[in-house]
């Protein structure tokens, strides 16, 4: 189970810091590229979109970070 949270709680993370560096219009775009591909770049576009916990944790780490 904590391997599962430390897996979620990095790919949050990771997730995080692109669009705190990316920007969440270059972000968007990004995804919305890859929601365009074959089968697994729809897979990729879904997982990589704005889910409500990178939203929240993008709040809190942006002014921090950005």
């Amino acid at each position: 189970m904590s391997s599962f949270v430390f897996f979620v709680a990095g790919f949050v993370g990771f997730k995080t810091f692109l669009l705190i560096k990316l920007g969440e219009s270059e972000y968007l775009t990004h995804v919305s590229t890859l929601s365009q591909g074959g089968g697994l770049e729809k897979v990729g576009a879904w997982l990589m979109g704005i889910d409500p916990l990178t939203a929240w944790s993008m709040a809190h780490a942006a002014p921090i970070f950005g």
